[in-house]
C-alpha cells in the first residue's frame, strides 16, 4: 500500500476519533473537575496538552542522534497527569497502582479506543507449530508498553490456550518504545543482531517477515537477515513495483498467510 491519500474528509474523521478518544479518557479516569474551564469541547482542551506533551517528547527522545526516535506513550500521560495533579487530582492507587502503573493503563485504555487490534488468521497455529519444531522466534516491532499484553490477548481469540511467553520469550521481544526507536532504526536491528547472537544464531541464520519494504525488509536485509514480504494484508503492506524491483529493498520471499512462514523455514 502507498502512501495515504490525506484529504480534508479523511483529516475530519482522525480528528473525531481523536477527539471521541480523548473523551472516552477524561470520563474513565474523572479528569474533567481538574481540567480548565476552557470555552470549547474538553477534548480540545485535552489535545492541546496531549500535543505540548508529545512535542516535548519527541524533542528530547531525538537528542542522542537517533534518526527515529520513539515516545513512550505512558510518559506523555504521566506529563498530563502531574499538570492535572497541579488543580488537586487524585486518582485511586488501590484500584490503579503507582502513578507509573496508571499512565501505563491510561496509555493503553487511549490506544485502545483510538484505534482497534485483532490476530491475522491463523496467527496462533503458525507461531505455535514453529515452536514445536523449536525455532526460535522474536518479535521486532512498533509498539508501547502493552504491546506484548494486547498481542497475547488476540491471539486468544484464536487460541484460548496460546501463551505468548512459551512461543516468543521477552528476551526475544524487541518493541520500539523500550528502545525509544522505532523502525527502521539501526538501533532496533542491531539489537536483533544481538538477541539472535546470544541464542547463536548468526544473521543469515534469521528470516524477517514484514509487511513494509523500507521499514522492515530493507534495514532486516542491511543486517544480513533472510527476508520475506508479508503481503496479505492490504492495509499494512507497503511496497511499490520499483522497490520490489531495487535489490536494496526486494524480499527474498513473499507470502500472503501467515502459515506460509512454515515452509520458508528449513
Amino acid at each position: 500500500m502507498n502512501k495515504p491519500n490525506w484529504s480534508p474528509c479523511n483529516a475530519a474523521v482522525a480528528w473525531f476519533v481523536t477527539a471521541a478518544a480523548l473523551e472516552k479518557v477524561i470520563k474513565e479516569f474523572k479528569m474533567w473537575n481538574s481540567m480548565s474551564r476552557k470555552p470549547g469541547a474538553p477534548s480540545e482542551y485535552m489535545k492541546e496538552l496531549f500535543d505540548k506533551a508529545l512535542t516535548t517528547l519527541r524533542l528530547t527522545s531525538g537528542g542522542g542522534g537517533e534518526k527515529f526516535p520513539e515516545v513512550q506513550t505512558e510518559r506523555v500521560w504521566d506529563d498530563i497527569v502531574k499538570k492535572l495533579q497541579q488543580k488537586e487530582y487524585k486518582f485511586d492507587a488501590a484500584t490503579y497502582g503507582s502513578l507509573d502503573d496508571f499512565t501505563k493503563k491510561i496509555a493503553y485504555f487511549y490506544h485502545a479506543s483510538i484505534q482497534g487490534s485483532g490476530p491475522y488468521p491463523g496467527a496462533a497455529d503458525a507461531l505455535k507449530l514453529l515452536a514445536e519444531r523449536g525455532v526460535v522466534q522474536g518479535l521486532l516491532a512498533d509498539g508501547q508498553c502493552f504491546t506484548a499484553g494486547q498481542l497475547q490477548r488476540c491471539l486468544k481469540q484464536q487460541d484460548p490456550d496460546f501463551d505468548l511467553n512459551a512461543v516468543v520469550g521477552p528476551a526475544m521481544r524487541l518493541i520500539s518504545a523500550e528502545k525509544k526507536a522505532r523502525k527502521p532504526s539501526d538501533t532496533l536491528f542491531k539489537a536483533a543482531v544481538a538477541a539472535a547472537g546470544a541464542k547463536g544464531i548468526s544473521p543469515s541464520g534469521v528470516l524477517h517477515v514484514g509487511s513494509s519494504l523500507t521499514r522492515d525488509v530493507a534495514p532486516a536485509k542491511k543486517y544480513g537477515f533472510r527476508t520475506a514480504l508479508f503481503a496479505g494484508d492490504k492495509n499494512s503492506l507497503s511496497a511499490t513495483p520499483e522497490q520490489l524491483q531495487d535489490p536494496a529493498t526486494r524480499p527474498d520471499a513473499m507470502i500472503t498467510e501467515l502459515p506460509q512462514v512454515l515452509e520458508l523455514i528449513v
